[in-house]
């Protein structure tokens, strides 16, 4: 049993790790985003991220919540050392997971076309979300059930290292791959559902290998459940909170307004990478001084942290504003200038929010 000084230490040091791997993970996901809109067509490069929109929405759905039971339970049964509990939910979710991804996989495949003829381009959508459905079962078990019970059970750098470093990796090469074989398009959704099956099926061997996943009847599954299934709606509303001006411009538009959006969006994001380095290093430094009750040492902390993030984050819009072609030029090509107007909209919004949100967590 952990003393809770050692827990403590055992959380910075999974913090920090869960923290060096979301950065690594957020560059290689900017250059698998720059190959694929430097390779396609501005307009195959809109109907890709539709694609992707889809199945993403699709996998949240099919979790139904059990993510977030899990991030509860694993750790409550693992305090009253009740194994048979820990493997019980494990069990339970994984199967419930199976069943239920498969599901939405099939529906996904059989309905594509009524999908597709909500957007543009709907013979090739069609296609897209046909190849695309076979990646939903293995990205809902693979990622959001077995490697999150990973984490939950500990197992913090295996988890950082397939979640954050190698599903990244593998997707840009098999992208790579197929598209230098000139499949373009759908070379690039193979790519997507062939890296979904190999994470799921090394999660699978790396889980089996670290806990086993074993056979037994979990009785608590109306608990597990009462508990999972509001937050599935919350994790839902996020999703669609996060892809509804992909789906709308999408749907008003055209798949040319959707690749042009979605160039100057990722790029927009840049300005979310130094808060996102600094916060989360934020509270072991101020929270000492809060537990003492020395606010003008966590005030002085504050304010030199709002400073930095501000004069950062000023400098990276100032060079959005000024130069904001150049660089859609630089990370996407020549073809994404059309781009400039959003990207100027969206960094200016996404300055503000940073700034409300930062003045909100310090109050």
């Amino acid at each position: 049993m952990y003393t809770v000084q050692q827990s403590l230490s055992r959380m910075v040091g999974s913090a920090s790790i869960l923290l060096v791997g979301s950065l690594v993970s957020k560059m290689l996901n900017y250059f698998y985003r720059a190959y694929l809109a430097r390779t396609l067509s501005v307009s195959d490069y809109g109907l890709l991220n539709i694609g992707i929109m889809v199945v993403t929405v699709a996998a949240a759905v099919a979790t139904i919540g059990m993510e977030n039971g899990l991030n509860r339970y694993i750790p409550y049964y693992l305090g009253l050392k009740n194994k048979k509990k820990v493997s019980g939910v494990i069990y339970f979710s994984f199967l419930t997971a199976v069943v239920v991804s498969i599901v939405l996989a099939l529906a996904v495949y059989i309905f594509s076309g009524v999908i597709a003829s909500l957007f543009e381009s709907s013979d090739i959508l069609v296609r897209l979300l046909k190849v695309l459905s076979f990646s939903i079962p293995f990205m809902v078990v693979g990622n959001r059930i077995l490697l999150n019970s990973l984490l939950f059970l500990g197992y913090v750098k295996e988890y950082s290292f397939i979640f954050n470093f190698l599903q990244h990796v593998s997707r840009l090469l098999l992208t790579i791959f197929f598209v230098s074989l000139g499949f373009a398009i759908m070379g690039s959704a193979i790519a997507y559902s062939i890296n979904a099956v190999i994470i799921g099926i090394v999660s699978l061997y790396l889980f089996n290998y670290k806990f086993k996943i074993k056979k037994i009847k979990f009785i608590d599954k109306k608990e597990f459940l009462h508990y999972s299934l509001p937050l599935f709606l919350v994790t839902i509303v996020a999703f669609i909170n996060g892809w509804t001006d992909t789906f709308m411009i999408g749907y008003l538009l055209d798949n040319y307004s959707v690749g042009l959006y979605n160039a100057a969006f990722l790029v927009s994001q840049l300005l979310y990478l130094f808060p996102g380095i600094v916060l989360p290093l934020t509270m072991p430094i101020i929270g000492p001084y809060f537990a003492r009750k020395e606010m003008e040492n966590v005030n002085k902390i504050a304010k030199h942290i709002t400073k930095w993030i501000f004069a950062v984050n000023f400098f990276v819009l100032s060079l959005f504003l000024i130069f904001p072609g150049v660089i859609l030029r630089i990370i996407f090509g020549i073809k994404y200038f059309d781009a400039v107007p959003a990207l100027i909209i969206l960094v200016l919004g996404a300055f503000i929010q940073i700034a409300v949100s930062l003045l909100l967590s310090f109050l």
